[in-house]
């Protein structure tokens, strides 16, 4: 076990929070004793939701980095501090908690939690293959746990709106390219970046997808760095999705119905949408604020855990969206792009790469 940190703060909350079960102490204050596992990019802006929040309290972080677990202790002095979730656990048991990792390594360490009575928070895509989230999302089950898949888009107001404006939609297409990071890449660009938008046009569409074409390109990891997928709903809707993560930025995103359309441009924030009435065409243009889109998550995850609102997103959904990437997966490798880099990019008129 590593328990990093000396001030008296740390070890009286410590001391008070190991007195009681994981489901004692913080459920009967309304107050939940939250841990996140994985303190990179993303487990950082994790930590602080929890460390800003009203209905948690931020009691645990575990990193096997060292130069993390530091900082960690830096940031959040009065915080437990760990190498591992079995350190962790040796010492306490939070009741919720975030996994914030690779997605390799997201069974193991949420199979071990869910099963010492812990509610998750697991990061997209819920594990690396659509056998091992069932396995969890049955262990959650039995155990009467929430574990909720991290799709931040769930809580994004246009896409809501979207959903609204076009009820039976005919035509959906998303482009979500964003540059070259150097994260996420234990995953296709699919688990990456595309499964926001399989999770989006199963949402709404809210059919079966009957028939898959991707092509795909790897150019600087093992895996899809950038795909181009069409799907078929059984009721005759298509959807093109478009994901890289070699840039440039370029998110947008349109629905099209037979009498009405909705676009919305995640690159100056901006929801289009036309109708045809008895009256002609009406159009709108509106501007759309950016929000929090974490904050809210995890605090909707804190009203699921609670029992006080129903989950946005379950387990079982994390499920359909993974099989239905792992279907585009299969399909790109049938159908991987041939063509020499510079003219894989031309697709739709625009350019994707500089």
């Amino acid at each position: 076990m590593e328990l990093t940190g000396k001030n008296p703060l740390l070890f009286q909350h410590a001391d008070h929070r190991n007195q009681c079960s994981s489901s004692g102490f913080g459920e009967r204050e309304g107050i939940l004793r939250a841990a996140v596992i994985g303190y990179g990019h993303f487990g950082r802006y994790h930590s602080q939701k929890y460390a800003s929040s009203h209905g948690a309290l931020l009691t645990a972080i575990v990193d096997p980095s060292q130069d993390r677990r530091h900082l960690a202790l830096e940031t959040h002095p009065s915080v437990l501090v760990f190498a591992d979730i079995d350190a962790m656990l040796a010492e306490m048991t939070p009741d919720i908690a975030s996994v914030v990792v690779p997605a390799t390594r997201h069974y193991d360490i949420s199979r071990r939690l869910l099963e010492n009575g812990v509610h998750l928070l697991l990061e997209k895509p819920l594990t690396s293959s659509a056998d091992d989230a069932r396995k969890l999302a049955q262990i959650a089950r039995f155990r009467s746990l929430v574990l909720q898949p991290g799709y931040l888009e769930r809580f994004h107001a246009p896409f809501i709106e979207l959903q609204l404006a076009i009820p039976e939609p005919s035509y959906f297409e998303a482009r979500r390219l964003t540059p070259w990071s150097g994260r996420g890449t234990d995953v296709s660009v699919i688990m990456d970046l595309m499964t926001h938008d399989i999770d989006l046009a199963l949402q709404l569409v809210g059919e079966e997808v009957v028939n898959i074409q991707a092509r795909g390109k790897r150019t600087v990891s093992q895996h899809w760095d950038f795909v181009d997928a069409r799907l078929e709903f059984s009721g005759g809707c298509v959807a093109r999705l478009l994901a890289s993560r070699i840039g440039p930025r370029d998110q947008r995103f349109c629905i099209f119905s037979k009498s009405a359309y909705a676009v919305f441009d995640g690159n100056d924030r901006t929801l289009r949408q036309s109708r045809i009435g008895d009256d002609g065409i009406s159009n709108e243009i509106r501007y759309c604020p950016g929000s929090d889109l974490l904050a809210a998550e995890i605090d909707h995850f804190i009203q699921v855990v609670h029992g006080r609102q129903s989950p946005e997103m379950t387990a079982s959904d994390g499920c359909v969206v993974l099989e239905l990437a792992q279907r585009i997966n299969a399909a790109a490798i049938s159908q991987e792009f041939r063509l020499p880099l510079p003219d894989l990019w031309q697709i739709g008129g625009r350019i994707f790469v500089q």
